[in-house]
C-alpha cells in the first residue's frame, strides 16, 4: 500500500511539473515580444526563467532522494534488526538478573 501511494505521488508531481513547463510556455510565447522585453524589469525576466526551471530541478531532486533513499535503505535495515535482537536479549537477561537477585534476598 506504502508503494502504490509512492506512486501515485510521484505521478501527482511529474503531472503538476508537466502542467507548469507546459503553462509557462504557453505563457512565454504569448506575452513576450520584443518589445515587451525591452519594458520588463529584471525580477519579471528571473520569473519567467524560473517558472521553466523550478518544476525540473524538483524532479531531478526527487530522482535523487529516491536513489539515496534505496542506497541507504539496506545498510540501514540490517543494522537496525541486529541492534533490535542484541537490545532484547540485554533486556531479558537484566530481568532474568533482577527476578533471580530479587527470589535470592525475599527468603532471608
Amino acid at each position: 500500500m506504502l508503494k502504490d501511494l509512492c506512486t501515485v505521488r510521484r505521478m501527482g508531481v511529474v503531472a503538476a511539473a508537466a502542467v507548469s513547463v507546459a503553462g509557462s510556455v504557453l505563457l512565454i510565447y504569448n506575452l513576450v515580444t520584443p518589445q515587451s522585453v525591452q519594458m520588463m524589469r529584471t525580477a519579471d525576466l528571473v520569473a519567467l526563467v524560473a517558472m521553466l526551471l523550478l518544476p525540473v530541478l524538483t524532479l531531478a531532486t526527487m530522482r535523487g532522494a529516491a536513489r539515496t533513499r534505496r542506497s541507504a535503505a539496506v545498510p540501514m535495515a540490517r543494522t537496525s534488526t541486529h541492534g533490535a535482537e542484541t537490545d532484547s536479549a540485554n533486556r531479558s537477561a537484566t530481568r532474568h538478573r533482577r527476578r533471580s537477585q530479587s527470589g535470592a534476598q525475599s527468603p532471608q
